[in-house]
């Protein structure tokens, strides 16, 4: 049997803020059958302090950490039967995170206890698993579970591709006065401008000899393609998260600000509310997942849009991740 797997070619990996907002829906909708396994990966409870890493397969919940212990689940990749999700652990007694992913739900350590510290991205290339993230607030890339540190200096790293023998990490480095969206290429740097509010690469994809990346730049929704930005969106950026995934020649993009998703810089506009920041494609059907508020009480929904169907689970959590099996 052939399995076809359709991923985010890079996941985001903060925490959206919550809103106020009800949703006035019917309630949740039938999940697919058949052959598609849609799986999403995020966290339950309210986020921060009080979250632990989790994913749904077909809407089925799964926690990856136990119900003392502060965890989310950043990241999906899936490489045959195998399923990988990249994240941080930590107890409840506030001590400092560990990076680690999860290889069919057996946790693997990436890093010792230290501050502002997690695995953000994975990718699954024959043997070698990689992994970006952040230790003590330097951006880092695993292969293998051998760190690399990319930055002496405060530095995130949210996104990975990878692509022959290259390896693509995005992010940001901070030289606390400005923030400088980041590409780090088989670890050599590329800073592709600089902003005092906040220049981020949350994704990247590779398509042929072309190097797409997404973020805010200068408070502007932005796509870069081979270092060049260009704005996709005219509504600024606050505290939004940005996902991409590439299908053939297809650039499809995300910001959790808009309910909706573009095509090759054409906005698809889905009914309702939420706050989607990951994305997959499968065949002629598109995913978004993220989370939207609930009706009654502060908690909101994981969910996911198949092209524009929602499909609502879970009282109290978020999606940061999705991917797609057609078997």
């Amino acid at each position: 049997m052939i399995l076809k797997t359709y991923i985010p070619l890079a996941i985001l990996a903060m925490f959206a803020m919550a809103s106020c907002k009800k949703n006035t829906g019917s309630g949740p909708k039938p999940l697919p059958k058949g052959d598609t396994d849609v799986y999403v990966v995020g966290f339950v409870g309210s986020g921060g302090t009080n979250s632990i890493a989790a994913y749904w397969k077909n809407s089925v919940e799964t926690k990856l950490a136990g119900n003392t212990q502060i965890s989310s689940a950043n990241a999906i990749a899936i490489s045959g039967n195998d399923v990988y999700i990249a994240g941080s652990v930590s107890n409840s007694n506030s001590s400092f995170p560990v990076a680690c992913y999860w290889k069919n739900g057996i946790q693997v350590k990436l890093s010792d206890s230290l501050p502002v510290t997690s695995a953000n991205a994975i990718a699954v290339v024959g043997n070698d698993v990689y992994a970006a993230g952040t230790v003590n607030f330097r951006a880092t890339l695993w292969k293998n579970g051998i760190p690399a540190t990319l930055d002496s200096q405060i530095s995130y790293a949210y996104g990975i591709a990878v692509s022959g023998n290259d390896v693509y990490v995005v992010g940001y480095v901070s030289d606390n006065t400005k923030s400088f969206p980041t590409m780090w290429k088989n670890g050599v740097e590329t800073r592709l401008s600089d902003d005092q509010y906040g220049s981020i690469i949350y994704g990247i994809g590779i398509s042929g000899n072309n190097v797409y990346m997404v973020g805010p730049d200068n408070g502007v929704a932005t796509l870069w393609k081979n270092g060049v930005p260009s704005a996709f969106d005219s509504v600024g950026v606050s505290d939004e998260l940005f996902g991409m995934t590439i299908s053939g020649a297809d650039v499809y993009l995300v910001r959790s600000g808009v309910t909706g998703y573009w095509k090759n810089g054409v906005k698809t506009v889905i009914p309702g509310y939420g706050f989607p920041d990951a994305i997959a494609v499968a065949g002629s059907d598109v995913y978004t997942a993220g989370n939207i508020p609930t009706e009654f009480s502060a908690n909101e929904f994981v969910c996911y849009w198949k092209n524009k169907t929602l499909h609502q689970f879970g009282d109290g959590g978020g999606a940061r991740g999705i991917a797609v099996v057609v078997r």
